[in-house]
């Protein structure tokens, strides 16, 4: 009975640690001190967007998210979204209905992707850059 408890109380300590630590980290991340995951950039509530943005979002981030150190901005529309995301590294952005234009930083490196192939177009350009193999 004693060992379960002492068990249950290491077991809350941990997962109390756990949390203290992932909070520490986001705050580290967001601040720009300290980057241990991908970051990624988003406007989803854009009214000019004509993709299915929360997808190809949910997308790139369940894909590329052991990246440490690398921005990715999936943004709605050709109007603001290269000012927006002018601070990643490469990002997605809206332009013609279901269409997306893949930039590196601030410079469109591939026109008129489909957003069904969005994952496998940014795999190919970070494999170019040397991100993974």
């Amino acid at each position: 009975m004693l060992e379960k408890r002492i068990q249950g109380l290491w077991l809350e300590e941990d997962s109390l640690l756990v949390n203290t630590t992932e909070i520490s980290f986001g705050f580290l991340q967001s601040a720009g001190l300290r980057i241990t995951r991908t970051e990624f950039i988003s406007c989803p509530t854009c009214a000019r967007t004509s993709f299915e943005l929360q997808k190809v979002l949910h997308e790139v981030q369940n894909h590329f998210s052991g990246m440490p150190g690398l921005k990715i901005a999936v943004m709605g529309c050709v109007v603001n979204g290269p000012g927006e995301m002018a601070d990643a590294d490469f990002g997605f952005v809206g332009t013609a209905t279901g269409k997306l234009h893949l930039y590196k930083a601030k410079t469109p490196i591939i026109k008129n992707i489909e957003p069904s192939q969005a994952v496998e177009k940014l795999t190919q350009i970070l494999r170019q850059y040397g991100y993974f193999k």
